[in-house]
């Protein structure tokens, strides 16, 4: 954690006043003024990744759009790979597990890909005849996917505004909020004279789809373009046309650690409720000293895996770990061991008791907890210091 020391003159001076002040509890003044040094003198590092809106809301989606994606014509993102990723070609047969690909020229089994981008890993997966499941909230990363794949993804259509109907379920379809003139922004709407009328019309999320065609038949793409953290099984089943809106495979790369570490609780709750009993998430994360906080990507070390998912609801498996070349791509990331790990996490069956969401009790502060631990002795320290400081300034008689 970063350290900012604030001066705290004026606090001290405000004390010594009030001292004069024959109702003054001077040992009440004494712990006052320690948790408010300690207050005073700790400031966490401001790094902001969701914008908070006049509305009340929040953006979750500017950041990537505006600087991850705000690139010249040609350019990539870093953390986009023209090939497939190597640790899940090494690990694929354990992501799939028994879960056979398509037969008869059926659909194949579903394969998530959270904050997908426009990865060649989709491609990979529909090759090997499993339909693809993926979630991206930045438009130019999945027109660049039509560009790219358009020569072996067919009809990759531009997204469809994709709502609720009459009934409450999810389908594609525009949700209309009559108004007589413009009330304000509203989030996920536009204000326009439309087939229904003036008034507000849904524009996100939209939904994306293509077909690939293999040796294992046509194997639908589905993405849907919105925010990933207002996702819910019934927005899948109803854009995946899966009944239940769970999976049993997942691909988590670039994802997790991608995510503000204070969002990450939240990005793994979702993710956890979209994936059936017995299903899998082949995660591949990264682990550096994080001192400097240069991420994203951000630093999740095996234990913060653990912690995210606890054992008595998940198996959680290191199946193998590379030097990563992040200090070769990413300049912020220069003079840092960086080492790139594959791991399994797979939903035990039939859990009774406890909670298979995050375990808050330990949080891996920035990703580590080191850096927890510093904060917490810094914080002793300056309030033993205060109180010291106070003992110094009491009235003597």
């Amino acid at each position: 954690a970063e350290l900012k020391f604030i001066p705290v003159m004026r606090v001290l001076a405000a004390f010594r006043r009030a001292a004069s002040d024959e109702a003054f509890n001077w040992r009440h003044a004494q712990v006052l003024f320690a948790a408010a040094s300690a207050g005073l003198v700790l400031s966490p590092p401001a790094r902001c990744y969701f914008e908070q809106k006049e509305d009340g809301t929040v953006d979750r989606l500017k950041k990537w759009s505006t600087v991850s994606w705000s690139l010249p014509p040609g350019r990539e993102p870093g953390f986009h790979l023209s090939k497939v990723n190597p640790l899940l070609e090494n690990h694929f047969k354990r992501l799939v597990g028994d879960t056979k690909p398509a037969q008869d020229g059926k659909r194949g089994p579903p394969i998530l890909v959270p904050l997908c981008g426009k990865t060649v890993d989709m491609i990979f997966f529909a090759e090997q005849g499993y339909s693809v499941v993926g979630i991206e909230g930045v438009k130019r990363a999945l027109v660049e996917f039509r560009r790219d794949q358009r020569s072996k993804v067919i009809g990759f259509s531009q997204g469809r505004v994709f709502g609720k109907d009459s009934e409450g379920k999810w389908k594609t379809c525009t949700d209309f909020q009559p108004a007589s003139s413009f009330e304000g922004p509203r989030p996920g709407y536009v204000f326009k004279t439309g087939p229904s009328g003036l008034g507000y019309y849904s524009d996100t999320p939209r939904l994306w789809s293509g077909l690939l065609t293999s040796s294992y038949g046509h194997q639908p793409i589905h993405v849907l373009e919105g925010d990933y953290f207002t996702v819910t099984k019934e927005m899948v089943a109803g854009f995946a046309d899966i009944p239940d809106g769970e999976v049993e495979m997942a691909f988590d790369r670039g994802s997790l650690v991608a995510v503000p570490p204070s969002a990450r609780d939240e990005y793994v709750k979702i993710l956890q409720s979209l994936i059936k009993e017995g299903g899998r998430i082949l995660a591949v994360t990264v682990e550096y000293d994080d001192a400097k906080e240069v991420g994203p990507p951000f630093n999740v070390p095996l234990k913060e895996i653990k912690r995210l998912y606890p054992s008595h609801s998940w198996k959680v498996e290191l199946l193998e770990t590379l030097d990563a070349d992040l200090p070769v791509r990413n300049p912020k990331f220069r003079g840092l061991v960086v080492k790139e790990h594959a791991v399994l996490i797979t939903k035990k069956v039939g859990v009774t008791g406890g909670s298979t969401e995050p375990d808050s009790s330990w949080r891996a502060g920035s990703s580590n907890a080191g850096s927890s631990t510093t904060v917490a002795a810094a914080v002793a320290g300056v309030g033993v210091l205060a109180g010291v400081v106070a003992w110094m300034m009491r009235p003597r008689n």
